[in-house]
């Protein structure tokens, strides 16, 4: 007996009933075998079927049915892609997170803008602006912004990305830095300036990652960040007046009790909008788009 051999025994109106011999097993007799095997409208058995059906149709062309399997394809890949991105959207919007093992869409989202930021910062000069932070996984991580001015004459700053490093030393930051620029086909030669906190493996005279990036590139000039100058500048003065730091106390002792308390909430909701009403009636204060809001925060040129 031959290792497989196919027999026309019979004929219905569903179709020709085929007993199949496979290394001496007889499997024909039971018709959901085959059903099984063919499967739905479009598992492998019946794709394969219509291709050969394609190929044996002398009247169409090759090339045209290709051209139509390609439109297709086009067109089924935008339909996902829009519903993809429609929940990116909504999930961005509404502040939650993006949960799911397959971080495709998000991730070439950030790719594409940042090429758009690469794009526009060309062959500007720019500074960079960097900070040690943690995750919720316990990562040392390192944000890198840039801060340049356009061919418009605009200040623009643009968050670039995260570094993760191993450990906070000069030597990793430093590696960190030059494998974030060679990504993104930039160089230290650029730089004309650099801003940091006061940590010593920052801001170091001999050791720190200033004094490294000085040697390379002896333009980009050191600027103590601002808001730790200032926070710097609040702790000096409430360690040498009382007065200072009970009332940064008291604002958070009030913090703390309202905002445990939905109706202490709801009251200081209701005495605040009586209080922008009326300094609107008087002309007090003005009224504008992001104005006068309960979360709202000014633009960072507002506040220097």
């Amino acid at each position: 007996m031959l290792p497989f051999a196919c027999i026309v025994t019979s004929s219905s109106q569903k179709g020709v009933l085929i007993r199949l011999w496979v290394m001496g097993f007889q499997i024909g007799k039971k018709r959901e075998r085959f059903d099984l095997h063919i499967g739905k409208f479009n598992s492998s058995h019946n794709a394969a079927r219509i291709k050969c059906e394609n190929l044996m149709n002398e009247k169409q062309s090759i090339m045209s049915l290709l051209s139509k399997q390609t439109v297709k394809s086009q067109s089924d890949y935008r339909t996902r892609l829009n519903a993809s991105i429609e929940c990116a959207c909504f999930l961005l919007h509404q502040g939650l997170p993006i949960r799911g093992h397959d971080e495709y869409i998000t991730q070439a989202a950030a790719e594409e803008i940042t090429n758009v930021i690469i794009k526009d910062l060309g062959e500007l000069l720019f500074s960079i602006l960097i900070d040690e932070s943690r995750d919720i996984s316990i990562k040392e991580q390192m944000a890198v912004v840039i801060r340049y001015v356009d061919n418009n004459g605009h200040i623009i700053e643009r968050f670039l990305g995260i570094q993760h490093v191993s450990d906070t030393t000069v030597s990793s930051l430093k590696a960190a830095i030059e494998a974030l620029f060679s990504k993104h086909g930039l160089s230290i030669s650029r730089l004309c300036g650099q801003v940091y906190d006061g940590s010593s493996n920052m801001r170091g005279e001999f050791n720190g990652l200033k004094a490294l990036i000085l040697n390379n590139n002896p333009s980009a000039y050191y600027v103590h960040c601002f808001v730790h100058r200032l926070q710097l500048t609040l702790v000096a003065i409430t360690k040498k007046h009382n007065e200072v730091g009970d009332v940064f106390n008291f604002i958070s002792s009030i913090i703390n009790i309202v905002g445990a308390s939905c109706k202490r909430m709801e009251v200081i909701r209701e005495k605040q909008y009586a209080r922008i009403i009326e300094g609107l009636e008087n002309k007090e204060i003005s009224s504008g788009r992001g104005l006068n809001q309960e979360t709202s925060l000014r633009r960072y040129g507002d506040t220097r």
